[in-house]
């Protein structure tokens, strides 16, 4: 795949290990400043503790988080960072028995764009038997994972106030983009509580 920069912009990558197979969140940010080396580093150690506070609690222990991985994006040599302070810490939820690796549910992100380029998803990692009643999240579970992300929304403190959440669109009708376009994050929603499969969690 061709890289598309996109200005300004920084992925950051959660990666996990599960008991079969590797997992990622994978996350972008804008950033109101030049980026720096150390402005890359910044929003990789702001994602991890916002791992370690908010988002871990509603994993299962049987996930393992690698590194947190962040790159900027305005072009394929720019800057990279890597934070391993929580490396080898295990999700935070211990009761039920561990779901397969691929089941999920879609947690969707909006924001004030109208199409498929305005809107984003995240995938959530290692369900157990708890979090669900039969193919559905249940809504503790639901609530708890919204609340976790909701906290990178500017109102939500896990973030600098110069790092915006945002969706990065690199294509437009199959085809790629000179540049990427970004739209900052407004809200997340549940479209729906049915459980769903991440495809390329599946072990092979």
């Amino acid at each position: 795949m061709a890289f598309v920069p996109v200005d300004n912009v920084v992925e950051v990558a959660l990666r996990y290990l599960l008991p079969d197979t590797a997992a990622a969140n994978v996350l972008t940010f804008y950033c109101t400043y030049p980026l720096t080396q150390s402005r890359v580093c910044s929003i990789a150690e702001q994602v991890a503790d916002w791992w370690e506070t908010d988002l871990r609690d509603w994993q299962g222990t049987h996930l393992t988080l690698q590194e947190v991985y962040a790159r900027d994006l305005t072009n394929d040599m720019s800057y990279t960072c890597t934070d391993s302070r929580w490396s080898g810490y295990h999700g935070g939820y211990g009761a039920g028995s561990p779901l397969p690796s691929n089941v999920a549910a879609c947690l969707s992100l909006r924001t004030e764009a109208r199409g498929r380029s305005g809107r984003g998803r995240q995938y959530t990692t290692a369900l157990t038997t708890n979090h669900v009643s039969g193919d559905y999240i249940n809504s503790n579970y639901a609530a708890g994972i919204k609340a976790a992300y909701d906290k990178l929304l500017p109102a939500g403190g896990a973030l600098t106030d110069y790092w915006q959440w945002c969706i990065v669109s690199r294509y437009h009708n199959r085809h790629a983009r000179e540049n990427g376009i970004w739209n900052l994050v407004t809200h997340t929603l549940w479209v729906n509580m049915v459980l769903d499969s991440a495809r390329r969690r599946l072990p092979g």
